[in-house]
């Protein structure tokens, strides 16, 4: 599995969002549908604002794919307990890129996460066919998407990690990051001040 962490406010996530569907052929859907409902693609920044206003906690979860790495990826209808709904939907596939949104939670913020399956992992483990995906050709998106967090949108690091500008901020403001299992305050970042 190739992973990314990263923290980013909701302002940094929807940038970022807003970038992917600006800057690439990125086919963009929230990760499971809300309970008896259609899965939403987000076609625009203001899709995924208008997902965030839906949001029961402080994270999302989005799931995608570029047309240059694989078909359409599979949409799995999931049976549901009748005391919850009939149906859910979620986004699979081994050339799907999952994007999690890291939330703020017992006044932390938590790190996000870009991931995917690396063609080894994928024809190991991965229950959904391999022979679909242009490999090479998710690495170097997925090496596009790692550089722009890590270069142009990172403003420090905790270990790998970039901290990105609203991160920065709510930083500012007193919360801290959780890391590997450890509270990193202000004082603990280089920030160049």
């Amino acid at each position: 599995m190739a992973q990314v962490d990263f923290f980013a406010s909701d302002d940094d996530f929807i940038d970022l969002v807003d970038w992917l569907l600006t800057e690439t052929d990125f086919k963009i859907f929230e990760a499971y549908s809300r309970i008896d409902h259609d899965i939403r693609q987000i076609v625009t920044a203001k899709d995924l604002v208008d997902l965030a206003n839906e949001r029961k906690n402080s994270s999302f979860l989005l799931r995608f794919w570029s047309p240059s790495v694989t078909n359409e990826p599979v949409f799995k209808s999931i049976k549901l307990n009748p005391n919850i709904g009939k149906f859910r939907t979620s986004l699979e596939g081994a050339g799907v890129i999952q994007l999690e949104h890291g939330r703020v939670e017992n006044n932390r913020i938590f790190n996000s996460t870009l991931s995917h399956w690396n063609e080894a992992g994928a024809k190991a483990k991965c229950m959904y066919p391999t022979d679909v995906v242009d490999w090479k050709k998710l690495r170097s998106i997925s090496g596009q998407l790692n550089r722009h967090i890590k270069n142009k949108l990172a403003h420090a690091k905790v270990g790998s990690a970039p901290v990105l500008k609203g991160a920065i901020k709510q930083i500012d403001s007193g919360l801290p990051l959780w890391y590997c299992g450890k509270e990193i305050t202000k004082a603990d970042l280089d920030l160049g001040t």
